[in-house]
């Protein structure tokens, strides 16, 4: 008698048990697959990258949104096989700015961070980049070419200077008779 109302009931819970099931799966489809992760900052444009990257896990394609402070950066649709895509946010010197990342998928939003610019001056180049054009230093070329000009004339000279003086030494040649031209009438 004792076992008779228990297993009413347990007979009672597996129906409801059945009824939970696809509501518990309805809410794992909203769930978003793309996963959001922060570049390190760049100072020499004041910039940070944003990188969004559809997992696949559940296989749906989605809709994100990027903003800055409230202000939309980017939307787009990302699909499970896509390359990760790549946004820059400009943040000003000094300045701090709250990026955000909303799927359109599951109606929330999926990455928040604060992100405050602590570049204190203004970017300065230095001998290893490589922007070269009107405005900018000019690529390394060699030594310079006045240098190059001067070596060249000093070698010069000295091959001339030796030239000469060996050819003064065997001109005029003294002859054992003191006559250079024996045969020559005077």
């Amino acid at each position: 008698m004792i076992f008779g109302p228990r297993l009413a009931l347990a007979a009672l819970a597996v129906p409801a048990t059945l009824l939970l099931l696809p509501a518990a799966a309805s809410a794992n489809d909203s769930k978003s697959p793309l996963t959001v992760s922060l570049g390190k900052l760049d100072c020499r444009w004041n910039s940070i990258t944003v990188k969004i990257t559809n997992t696949g896990s559940p296989p749906k394609s989605d809709t994100y949104t990027v903003k800055a402070d409230k202000v939309v950066v980017d939307s787009q649709e990302l699909d499970p096989g896509d390359d990760p895509e790549t946004e820059k946010v400009q943040i000003p010197r000094g300045d701090t700015v709250k990026i955000s990342v909303t799927s359109q998928l599951s109606s929330e939003q999926i990455f928040f961070d604060k992100v405050t610019n602590k570049c204190r001056q203004p970017y300065r180049r230095d001998r290893r980049d490589h922007d070269y054009g009107y405005g900018h230093r000019l690529p390394y070329t060699g030594p310079p070419a006045d240098f190059m000009g001067k070596l060249a004339t000093a070698g010069g000279l000295l091959l001339t200077g030796g030239i000469v003086w060996w050819y003064g030494s065997i001109w005029p040649r003294q002859t054992p008779g003191g006559r250079r031209y024996p045969g020559l009438k005077a």
